[in-house]
Parts: structure tokens; C-alpha cells; sequence
């Protein structure tokens, strides 16, 4: 057993496991990720965090358990399930960091259309269509994927790397086209994307709107944003407003710093506490049930501090991802056109390959960059506090009714 590999494949396994499952679980508890306007970014983190645990038990874990055994999962090189596991691993290594390439192309276009175009963001971003985009990424990228398993590429087992990978030497076509889908066509969009971005915002800091506020657009077609739909909204909205427990609220103006950031979308600072169930005042009497509002588009977009943070968010998750991808990258180059003139060490060829096992962690410490983010992570955290807190306030109440049921049983 080789000793240091093992714990560091070991360390990327846990990690991933740890990191991607409690994101996926602060999903599922925290409502603020689930709202309209933040459930189709949600959807994309979460298809992520599925993507690196199928990485982590079909990849990582089989590396690290060849590093155990210094040698593949199953030694028997007759064995019948020796090569379809061996094509298995590639498969997996290759499907989810192509496709994982492919969604930070996507996130970080939707930041561009935000900044550039958001009446159109608006229109074409939400659940529908992220679902729809999901599975043409699922297809398109798993049937890139498979052509080691139609014989487009050799799958071997590098005792180096404690895996199987492609021997590219032999299929050097095959090599050029997962470097151009995985590696470069990914990396050039995604800068050109992040520095038109700042340019953009650059630009729209010099040209302010009223008030001294960086407006992004002003859509002039803009439905539902009449005089008469905003009058219509705010008399629905007030309707029967006494017979409810929690009375409704004029649209407060958002306040904006000096540099023109105006502050985040009620959304994000949206309470996770919100009721489900009705109200009983509301119960009470049922003319007066709000009704689903109309969707509005609105006419003046703002940019806030929370889109220029996720943006450096995608940007620094795509640097951190293709940096521990790189050395690999540069091995396999120098192994495929290189191969009789330079000899690369097994400690060093073990090194680049462990760092991509990494690649599946990274993400959601990331996230914290994020102030919606981080405070559902935050929440979910410190659910155990808040439950001890509120034991706290009802102790008193729990030594009276402790009281009451031993002098009913004396």
C-alpha cells in the first residue's frame, strides 16, 4: 500500500462527499433557494453537486482503493469485469469533468446575459428551461464521452495514477478533441465572457442613471409596468388587508451605496421562515385569499454588489477547477507527442494525478462567496443552536408542565 497517495485520494473522497452532500441538504431545507427567481441557478448548483458524487464513488474511490491494493480493483486481468469497470472509470472521469466544464460555461454566459441583456435573462432563465438545457447537457456530453466505449481510444490502467485513463499515445485524435471539448474551448469562452463582463460594468460606472445608480437596462417594452397594472397590483395587494394577521407593506425604494450598487433582490434576503400553512385569520374568510400575482417584467434593472460577487464566484470556481487540471493536461501532452524524449517521474505523474481528484471539493467552500449562499449555508449550520436557544426559552414552561404532571400523578 502506498501510504501517501491512499490518504490524500482518501482526503479528495471525503471531501467531496462531505462538502457536495451538505450542499445538496441545504438545498432541500432552505426555501430561499427554491424561489422563483432563485430556483433555476439553484437547479445548476445542485446538478453540480450531483455530478461530483458520482465522480467521488465511481472515480476518486476507485483510485484510491487501487492505491490501497497497488494495483486495480480487481488484479485479475482475465477477469471479466476487469475491462468494462476499467472502461467504467473512464467513462466517469471523462463524462463528469466534461460536463462540469460545460456548466461553468453556461453559469458564467448567464452572468453575461445578466449584465449585457437582463430583460432577456428574465425571459429565457427559469426552471422550464434550465431543465430542458440539463438534459441536452446530460446527452450531448454523455455521448462525447462514450467513444472509449465504441473503441475510439484504448482504456489501460496506470499504476502511476492509480487509474485507468485513455492511452492517448495510441489514439492521439482522440486526445485533440477531449483537450478542445474539456480544456480549451471552456477556459477561452469563459475569460472572453468574465472580461467583456467587466468592461461592461467598467463602461456603465461612468454612465449612471438617476439618482447616481448603475443601470444596467431600461426596458422601455416593459409588461405589466404600466401606471395602471402597478395601481391594479398595489390594490390587490391591500385587499381585505384587515382580516390578515400579518399586514402587507408598501415596496420600499432599495437604498444604494456611493459607488451606485443599489442593494441585493428581495429574494435573497427573503426569510426561510415563511409560513406554509394559512393563516387562520385568513382562514376565516376566504374573499379576501391573495391571489397569484401576474408576472411583471420590470423596466429599470439595477446591478447590486451580489451580481458582481457571483460573477468573481464563477470566475474563481473555473480558475481553481482548470488550475488543478492543468499539470494533468500538461503530462498527458508531453506523454502523448513527447513520449520518447522526456521521462516524467511516477512521484510526479501520482501528484498531477491526485489534484484532480480535488476538482469535486472545491465548489462549495466557493459558494461562501455568495451572501445568498452563504447565509442558507450559514442556517443550515446553526440549526442545531437555534433549536437549543428556543429549549432555553421554553425551559421555564417545561418545569411547570414537568410540575403540573407530578402533582396530577401524586
Amino acid at each position: 500500500m502506498d501510504i501517501i497517495p491512499t490518504l490524500f485520494l482518501c482526503l479528495a473522497a471525503l471531501l467531496a462527499l462531505v462538502m457536495n452532500i451538505y450542499f445538496l441538504v441545504v438545498f432541500i431545507r432552505r426555501k430561499r433557494l427554491r424561489t422563483p427567481t432563485t430556483l433555476p441557478i439553484s437547479m445548476v448548483l445542485v446538478h453540480l453537486a450531483c455530478i461530483d458524487l458520482i465522480a467521488t464513488f465511481l472515480w476518486t474511490i476507485f483510485a484510491a482503493i487501487s492505491a490501497i491494493n497497488s494495483a486495480w480493483v480487481i488484479s485479475d486481468e482475465d477477469s471479466s469485469l476487469y475491462k468494462p469497470l476499467c472502461d467504467t472509470q473512464v467513462y466517469v472521469m471523462s463524462f463528469c469533468n466534461v460536463i462540469t466544464a460545460h456548466t461553468l460555461m453556461a453559469l458564467m454566459f448567464e452572468r453575461f446575459l445578466w449584465i449585457f441583456k437582463p430583460s432577456k435573462r428574465q425571459e429565457i432563465v427559469f426552471d422550464l428551461v434550465v431543465v430542458v438545457f440539463l438534459v441536452a447537457l446530460y446527452v450531448f456530453d454523455g455521448g462525447i464521452s462514450s467513444f472509449v466505449l465504441w473503441g475510439f481510444g484504448t482504456a489501460i490502467y496506470f499504476p502511476e495514477q492509480y487509474q485507468c485513463s485513455v492511452d492517448y499515445e495510441l489514439s492521439v485524435s482522440h486526445f485533440q478533441f477531449t483537450l478542445a471539448m474539456h480544456y480549451w474551448i471552456p477556459i477561452v469562452v469563459i475569460i472572453a465572457l468574465y472580461v467583456a463582463i467587466l468592461i461592461r460594468v467598467r463602461i456603465l460606472m461612468t454612465r449612471r442613471g438617476p439618482g447616481g445608480v448603475i443601470v444596467l437596462e431600461e426596458n422601455l417594452k416593459a409588461v405589466g409596468d404600466s401606471y395602471s397594472d402597478k395601481l391594479k397590483e398595489i390594490y390587490m395587494k391591500f385587499q381585505g388587508a384587515g382580516a390578515k394577521s400579518v399586514k402587507p407593506k408598501v415596496k420600499e425604494v432599495k437604498p444604494k451605496s456611493n459607488d451606485g450598487f443599489v442593494s441585493d433582490d428581495d429574494d435573497y434576503n427573503s426569510s426561510d421562515d415563511e409560513k406554509s400553512k394559512k393563516d387562520p385569520a385568513n382562514v376565516m374568510s376566504r374573499d379576501y385569499d391573495e391571489k397569484p400575482e401576474k408576472k411583471r417584467e420590470r423596466k429599470m434593472y439595477f446591478l447590486s454588489r451580489q451580481d458582481m460577487r457571483e460573477t468573481h464566484m464563477y470566475a474563481l470556481i473555473s480558475a481553481v477547477y482548470f488550475s488543478l487540471w492543468t499539470p494533468y493536461m500538461v503530462r498527458s501532452i508531453l506523454y502523448t507527442y513527447y513520449f520518447y524524449d522526456i521521462s516524467i517521474s511516477s512521484e510526479v505523474v501520482a501528484t498531477v494525478a491526485i489534484l484532480t481528484h480535488f476538482s469535486t471539493s472545491i465548489k462549495v467552500p466557493i459558494y461562501l462567496m455568495s451572501d445568498r449562499l452563504r447565509k442558507a449555508m450559514r442556517k443550515t449550520l446553526c440549526c442545531r443552536e437555534e433549536i437549543k436557544k428556543n429549549n432555553k426559552f421554553d425551559a421555564p414552561h417545561q418545569d411547570e408542565n414537568i410540575k403540573r404532571e407530578e402533582t396530577t400523578e401524586l
